[in-house]
């Protein structure tokens, strides 16, 4: 009924000595009384490990608890080759990927699907299945509103990939759209209670404000506290602070009255998780399932094969203008995708902050191209052109690019033109970079012969028009004095001795 179970149980029973908890996704490392209590996060990511110390008579005189993170540790490999574990593990892969069954033959797919059921999304890191309508959601919905037969249902997206590919369905793929086991209530509700409800769940969105071009999320909301309903039409206006959002809500055709009841489907945890503990709802369940929402999609599948995605669009997000006619949308979602900046997952990006977004996401690309490194420190780019023989490939690179990469360092040089290439090692290269530094098609094999603080060195070059030189790290060692390897395409200068 939403309370606290553990705690109950301690409370009726205080002569307990360890109690390990589990199931809200977090870390329980304390103690009350002489009780020891541990609960570890999701995931398998950690292990509780309690120590009790005993006396003679094998009473407790002593106990703790430790949480112990298993970030980077590896699986024993003597266990894991142990048969029975081996032939246990290959079966539950087997099960779940649709592999062969105890006599060696392909296990039968659970369905398929006509296409694939999650809309890709426009932006890199935002979810379009969370600021949309899905056919993956209307699935869960439609399944959870058949078997209960309740007016309404809510659920959730667990993960913000989840999706069902197009073709032969296995049960990894029902997994990943519903990867917990839990069962259906059924509950009685108000129109009130309701609203309630669906303003809990819109709390998940940050506000959307003027300029922004992107929904964003409030990370402190996991993903899977976000429920999507199915059996009401609604809005939710993002322009509105969080309890104001929720708008329009129509049943049946005409506006949900507030003392009007319904009936709702909604998982077990949910129902004792919020709709109790942050009293959404005053009514108790009158109907609980005697399988998992899991097994009736399953089953679903089984009964009605090939599914294809429906969408009925029943909500949608109201009161925001994401400038979608507006090129610096474009470009600013481009370089997102690219990688170039961050995805505005918690917090969106604003045209007002245009110009300091696109410097970012240049520096950003050109961090990402640095490909000249000093004393181990990468400084800069320089454009590399391979030529290639039949032996192999050389890489020359541009004088004037290495130049500006390394004038901040101790490798610095001057490179100029005085009847011929003149370098001063040590000197301040004052000239812009190169704006295009693309190395052309066509380049001339030569020997460049260049003067270095008043000595003559000659070293293999390649020479473009209009006389910019290149050469090779191994040239340009000659040149410095210095030690220049090419490793995995990075240009590594050692000026120590």
């Amino acid at each position: 009924g939403g309370s606290d179970s553990a705690q109950k149980i301690l409370d009726d029973n205080p002569e307990i000595d360890v109690l390990q908890v589990a199931h809200n996704h977090v870390t329980v490392n304390e103690k009350q009384g002489d009780t020891v209590i541990g609960g570890v996060r999701n995931g398998g990511r950690e292990i509780a490990r309690f120590d009790l110390t005993l006396d003679a008579d094998n009473n407790v005189v002593d106990s703790t608890v430790e949480i112990v993170d298993m970030e980077g540790v590896e699986p024993s490999q003597e266990i894991r080759e142990i048969p029975l574990v081996a032939e246990a593990h290959q079966k539950t892969i087997d099960y779940i990927a649709g592999g062969t069954g105890e006599d060696g033959e392909p296990l039968p797919p659970l369905g398929s699907t006509t296409a694939k059921f999650q809309p890709e999304n426009e932006i890199r890191g935002i979810p379009a299945g969370r600021v949309m309508d899905t056919a993956v959601m209307d699935l869960i919905n439609k399944v959870q509103l058949e078997n209960s037969g309740a007016d309404v249902s809510a659920a959730a997206l667990f993960k913000d990939t989840s999706d069902l590919p197009e073709g032969d369905i296995n049960y990894g793929n029902i997994f990943d759209i519903y990867k917990f086991d839990n069962t259906l209530y059924r509950v009685p509700v108000t129109g009130a209670e309701l609203k309630a409800y669906m303003e809990w769940s819109a709390e998940c969105y940050n506000q959307w404000k003027e300029g922004d071009i992107n929904i964003s999320f409030d990370p402190e909301y996991p993903d899977y506290l976000y429920d999507m309903f199915a059996g009401v039409e609604y809005e939710i206006d993002l322009s509105q602070p969080k309890g104001q959002r929720i708008k329009n809500v129509m049943f049946q055709g005409e506006p949900l009255q507030d003392d009007q009841e319904l009936t709702l489907a909604v998982n077990n945890y949910r129902y004792s998780s919020a709709l109790k503990t942050e009293g959404l709802v005053s009514g108790t369940k009158e109907w609980e399932s005697s399988n998992s929402i899991r097994d009736m999609i399953v089953a679903y599948f089984a009964e009605h094969s090939p599914v294809a995605p429906e969408v009925d669009d029943n909500w949608k997000i109201v009161g925001v203008d994401l400038s979608e006619d507006d090129p610096r949308r474009d470009e600013i979602i481009s370089y997102i995708n690219d990688g170039l900046l961050d995805p505005p997952y918690a917090a969106s990006y604003n045209l007002a902050d245009y110009d300091a977004l696109v410097a970012e996401a240049q520096a950003n690309a050109a961090a990402q191209n640095q490909n000249v490194s000093v004393d181990g420190v990468k400084v800069g780019s320089a454009s590399a052109w391979t030529m290639t023989y039949d032996t192999g490939s050389t890489t020359y690179f541009r004088l004037r690019d290495i130049a500006y990469a390394v004038k901040d360092t101790a490798a610095a040089f001057d490179v100029s033109w005085d009847n011929g290439v003149v370098i001063a090692k040590g000197g301040a290269y004052t000239a812009e970079p190169i704006a295009n530094s693309t190395m052309p098609p066509a380049v001339t094999e030569t020997t460049l012969t260049a003067v270095v603080d008043g000595q003559t060195v000659e070293v293999p070059a390649a020479v473009m028009t209009p006389g910019n030189y290149c050469v090779t790290a191994e040239g340009l060692a000659s040149l410095l004095g210095v030690s220049v390897a090419l490793t995995d395409g990075v240009l590594t200068i050692t000026t120590a001795a």
